[in-house]
């Protein structure tokens, strides 16, 4: 093993010395090569010793198992730059890194075809060793004591988020795997969800860390943290976090609860360029699904452009501590119970006693933490007497006790006050305190001398002398205490960019620039060969017939013939489009009269009828006798009209059928990708990470029918893998939704028989309006569960034409009342679409070419350029006034997405205000960063592929901000 690196109970010994790790993200793959070096400085002038890198596959790899290291991609060169600035790496090669990329980094090939991923099968682990053979190798040549400052390696990352059946195999074949290619600092796998065992499998040689993502300001974290410190240090290990938030009051928290390792995630922001933004799983508003931004931003330290935010100057007064303190402070001891007395002012629930960590015979220091919303005065009462300090809001100082003040070249300690310590030198000592300071000095022999105040000061004790400056603040935030001096950076005004000199070009149809799609095994994005971008499917269906699209994900726009439908965002969700009105006549056995009847849809309320749900108004119904139940219906008057199938008591069925064949309806799906999850998810299909994009199938609606004969049973246990149902004749016939219990949970079934018709090849069932659980048995076997959140279930398994099975719905409600969904039977038959698509990187050419030769001028109204909806186009705007510098390029606009193209390199997308919208996180959702280095000394334009969701869609405005 590597020498120069060592781990054990009391913390991390480099080179023989004691280090506390100050981290921060700093993600190549997310920042032009240019400005690698700018961003590491700034990171080492935020007072910090170290970097968390990812290295992501799908970032690296072009051709399957073939992958690049050049250029942006040049990580020997981005690791050589870490060493040269001193900064210490922490190395995380995946396979899966999260990190709200694009898949977690797993190339999209496997999510077509099946793969185990994130287990230890066998064609899995052969791919990942072959990443790990291209990328490990430079890491390894890149370790200390090789001449470079990798000081440890993670494998995988957060797996107990992951269900994967064999931990401890799979971590243990990936820790092998790396040993063999030269890695001999330590290994870690971290956890997540604090499940050590799920995150490492206890794997031999794999060192457990943990990341933490309290709520920042929360004190009920600090016992936990305190509780894996102490756990950790039973297995001669310390507490590593590895992820946790950018706050330094979080941060100092957790060093003063043990931690060895501070990781505060993503200190330093970039940009998802391109298409590597992913779909997420932080949705707000009971819809979960998220678009991460473009901006990956996450009010870090240092924003995208480089500029330095509040917590960077909070990361160099905890540097400077640390610098100062060094060995010392790195192996001390923490106490959550000692002999000082502390008394806050103002008694606060929240602000407690403080732990303290104990240096030996250098000293302790305390630290007390300040949850309120106000400054807080506290007062705290040494053996030397007593010092008050005012701490301010969601401030944790170190105060010192008895620390002796060695870097000083004296004997002289610092016996305590309401100051923190930034920096010793030579006969220097630099103090700061948020207001009131005071401290007093001693010596070994009892002598004592007090300061009061802001300023410089000069203490002799025993005929030594130190000068001690005692700073503000914010005085001691900026001044150079060896990582350079730091000015604070001011916000400039925007500018405007003149849309008037903007060029827009409509595009031409999608099948002149996308590949065409043939001879594949399936229909999704990556069965198509695509990696990303966008899939187009064209496909005919019989005149009036509805449409339905299997696991659509994510942005779905239609067209039927020269019709534009709204655009959708669905996370792999079934997707109908299309009821038409039927023209023939539905069947009511042992109804009372109901004439001229097909579908209905969209009533409330209906006259002499016992029960209507979810409709608007049927009136003059004087026929309608018989009827208990009329679900989604709309108008119908003097019973002759009823739109989009209901429910009726004493009739079996209300057939929802097309009308008889005319002609053809032409459809047209175009579906972009906006990224794979990078965050393994069940709630929808999509936010799986194996979920693939695109449709994984078209159908034609040939018939939907909603059947009432339901025979219900109350069952004493949930999900058997057999069901047996035997139907009688006096069982209650009720639908899903009802039947009123006192027990919870209630467990009933449902069962019928039911026949796919002879003129459809497949079918699937609709729980319209579910929320509690369901299971579908088929002939008393198990078939399936069903998701509350998209309640559709494929019978094609099951179902030929003319075929009658028994259907068995199992339901479990939390109570009796908790909707269960109203059945409703699609008879379907399978479309085999013309498809033609792109990858995100293919459309850089095109659209250069495209937007700057086929100008058709500009209307530029009042309020900003207007687009037609479903329609895409391109617009070119001149930089040529513009001097060259960092920008957010800020896009005012409604129901647009835009991708903008820069000098040739493909910024990534803003997807503007629109109805259909998710929730957009991680960054500014209207922003794209221009770097400096891609300007060209002329001709600089910003070119954007503007697509229209929706009606009124334009572009208001295009700022620029520096």
């Amino acid at each position: 093993m590597n020498a120069a690196i060592a781990l054990d109970k009391n913390g991390i010994s480099i080179h023989g010395s004691r280090e506390i790790l100050l981290c921060a993200s700093l993600f190549y793959f997310r920042i032009p090569k240019e400005l690698w070096r700018d961003r590491i400085k700034k990171l080492r002038q935020s007072g910090y010793n170290c970097a968390d890198v990812y290295f992501p596959w799908n970032y690296h790899e072009g051709e399957a198992g073939r992958c690049s290291f050049s250029e942006d991609r040049d990580i020997a060169a981005f690791l050589q730059m870490m060493v040269e600035e001193g900064i210490y790496v922490i190395a995380r090669p995946g396979p899966y890194i999260c990190s709200e990329w694009d898949g977690g980094s797993i190339p999209a090939r496997f999510l077509a075809d099946g793969t185990l991923i994130r287990t230890d099968d066998a064609k899995w682990m052969t791919a990942v060793e072959q990443w790990y053979a291209q990328v490990v190798p430079i890491i390894a040549s890149y370790q200390i004591g090789h001449g470079g400052s990798v000081i440890l390696l993670q494998i995988e990352n957060e797996l107990d988020f992951f269900d994967c059946p064999n931990p401890a195999a799979y971590m243990g074949k990936l820790a092998e795997i790396v040993r063999r290619l030269g890695i001999d600092v330590p290994v870690f796998g971290c956890a997540g969800q604090c499940s050590a065992e799920g995150a490492t499998g206890f794997a031999p040689g794999v060192v457990p860390t943990y990341n933490f993502y309290p709520s920042s300001f929360d004190p009920a974290f600090d016992p936990l943290c305190f509780a894996m410190h102490k756990a950790l240090q039973e297995k001669n290990l310390p507490l590593m976090i590895t992820e946790t938030g950018r706050e330094h009051f979080l941060l100092r928290r957790e060093m003063a609860n043990g931690a060895r390792l501070l990781g505060a995630y993503n200190q330093v922001a970039g940009t998802n360029f391109g298409y590597t933004a992913s779909t997420n799983n932080w949705g707000r508003g009971g819809n979960p699904l998220s678009f991460i931004t473009t901006d990956y931003d996450f009010a870090s330290m240092i924003d995208a452009k480089g500029r330095f935010r509040e917590e960077a100057f909070e990361g160099r007064l905890l540097g400077g501590l640390l610098d100062t303190m060094g060995d010392a402070l790195a192996s001390c001891t923490v106490h959550q119970t000692h002999n000082l007395k502390v008394v806050w002012q103002n008694k606060n629930e929240k602000n407690g006693q403080g732990n303290l960590l104990n240096m030996g015979d250098f000293g302790m220091f305390i630290s007390l933490s300040n949850y309120s919303e106000n400054t807080e005065t506290v007062a705290v009462e040494t053996k030397e007497g007593m010092f008050l300090a005012e701490i301010d809001p969601l401030h944790a100082p170190f105060f010192p006790i008895n620390v002796l003040l060695e870097k000083t070249d004296s004997c002289i300690r610092l016996l305590h006050g309401s100051v923190e310590i930034l920096h010793m030198e030579k006969g220097l000592l630099y103090l700061y305190a948020d207001g009131s300071p005071e401290a007093l000095f001693g010596t070994e022999d009892g002598m004592m001398q007090k300061i009061k105040g802001f300023g410089d000061f000069t203490i002799s004790l025993d005929h030594q002398e130190i000068c001690v400056k005692v700073l503000r603040r914010s005085e001691a935030q900026t001044m150079d205490i060896g990582r350079g001096y730091l000015e604070k950076a001011e916000n400039s005004e925007p500018m405007t960019l003149p849309l008037e000199t903007a060029v827009k070009a409509e595009m031409v149809p999608e099948k002149s620039w996308m590949q065409a799609v043939t001879g594949n095994s399936g229909i999704t994005l990556e069965a198509c060969g695509f990696k990303n971008g966008c899939i187009s499917y064209e496909v005919a269906t019989m005149s009036g017939c509805g449409i339905l699209l299997e696991g659509a994900a994510d942005i779905v726009q239609a067209w039927e013939g020269g019709k534009v439908h709204e655009t959708r965002v669905s996370a792999g969700q079934w997707q109908e489009y299309g009821a038409v009105l039927a023209s023939d006549r539905a069947s009511f056995p042992n109804a009372a009269v109901v004439s001229d009847v097909a579908i209905v849809s969209d009533a409330a309320a209906v006259l002499n009828i016992t029960t209507v749900l979810d409709a608007a108004t049927v009136l003059d119904t004087t026929t309608g006798l018989d009827v208990a139940i009329v679900l989604d219906a709309a108008a119908v008057l003097d019973t002759t009209t009823v739109l989009d199938a209901a429910i009726v008591l004493d009739a079996e069925t209300v057939l929802a059928t097309y009308p008889a064949a005319d002609g053809l309806s032409a459809w047209r799906f175009r579906i972009d990708s906006w990224g794979h999850s990078n965050f393994d998810d069940a709630r929808y299909p999509s936010m799986r990470i194996a979920a693939p994009k695109g449709t994984k199938a078209i159908y034609q609606i040939d018939q939907k029918e909603s059947p009432v004969l339901w025979r219900m049973k109350v069952h004493e246990t949930w999900l058997p893998k057999e069901l047996s149902v035997v139907v009688g004749a006096m069982d209650p016939i009720l639908m899903p939704n009802v039947w009123n219990s006192t027990r919870m949970p209630l467990v009933a079934s449902y069962t019928l028989d039911w026949t796919l018709q002879e003129e459809s090849d497949t079918c699937a069932l609709h729980m319209a309006g579910a929320e509690a659980e369901t299971a579908v048995y088929v002939d008393g076997l198990l078939a399936g569960t069903m998701n509350a959140l998209d309640p559709w279930f494929s019978l094609s398994a099951w179902f030929k034409p003319r075929q009658k099975h028994q259907i068995s719905l199992l339901v479990r409600k939390r109570h009796w009342a908790e909707p269960a969904g109203i059945p409703v039977f699609y008879h379907l038959t399978m479309l085999s679409p013309e498809m033609c698509g792109s990858n995100g990187d293919e459309m850089l050419a095109y659209m250069e070419n495209q937007v700057l030769s086929k100008n058709s001028g500009l209307e530029i109204l009042e309020n900003g350029i207007a687009f037609e909806a479903g329609k895409a186009y391109g617009v070119a705007i001149s930089f040529d006034a513009v001097p060259p510098a960092c920008y957010y390029a800020r896009f005012k606009s409604c129901g647009l997405k835009l991708s903008g193209i820069f000098n040739g390199h493909l910024l990534g997308r803003v997807f503007g205000e629109c109805k259909s919208r998710p929730d957009m996180v991680g960054g500014d959702p209207e922003v794209l960063y221009l770097p400096k280095p891609w300007f060209r000394e002329k001709d600089n334009r910003l070119i954007l592929m503007v697509e229209a969701l929706e009606e009124n869609a334009r572009l208001a405005a295009v700022y620029l901000e520096e």
